[in-house]
């Protein structure tokens, strides 16, 4: 999301909020003079008064270019795409510039805490297997982590008579994503 007109909101903003500091410095600097020219009665109530007033209005004139800066802030952190889930990105379904609705899809991540290994044993291998050991995992000759055996699940496939289990796997420094071949050894 191009964030570039929040940003420039937001410099605008604190430059208001700048110039509205300067208004209320100045509107008290005023009441100060105006309070020692009263009592040395130079000045009549009403210029207290309207001293007072330029005060309560420049402390309104902070309010709402504080409030105005909270709001350009809002806007350009509405800009940021923060994932829900400490991962990486698999694919990414949005090109740069187009417009998408909200609530689109724009990538897919993975969750390497919660990565899932479903693989297909003969159940003579199966059978040597419990639940809950653990194997080292392997990309090409190198070591990637490690996987649990969660669940062995009851059944065969008739065509190739494999049976599926899945291991909950724990991949070190992300070398592991979605999508690629491991090989699980002892």
């Amino acid at each position: 999301i191009n964030d570039e007109t929040y940003r420039e909101k937001r410099v605008k903003a604190n430059a208001l909020l700048a110039k509205a500091r300067l208004t209320l410095d100045q509107a008290n600097h005023e009441r100060a003079k105006v309070g020692r020219l009263l009592d040395q009665k130079v000045v009549s109530e009403m210029g207290i008064k309207e001293a007072e007033f330029a005060v309560i209005q420049a402390r309104a004139g902070m309010e709402q270019a504080h409030s105005d800066v909270r709001v350009a802030e809002k806007g350009v952190r509405d800009c940021e795409m923060k994932a829900p889930f400490a991962g990486v990105v698999v694919s990414v379904t949005a090109n740069l510039g187009e417009y998408v609705q909200a609530g689109a899809e724009l990538v897919q991540l993975a969750d390497l805490s919660r990565l899932e290994l479903a693989i297909d044993l003969h159940p003579q291998e199966v059978a040597r297997l419990k639940e809950g050991e653990t194997r080292e995992m392997f990309t090409e000759d190198q070591e990637v982590g490690t996987a649990r055996l969660r669940v062995v699940l009851p059944l065969v496939d008739g065509a190739s008579g494999l049976q599926r289990t899945l291991w909950s796997a724990s991949p070190r420094d992300r070398a592991v994503v979605s999508g690629r071949y491991v090989t699980l050894r002892h």
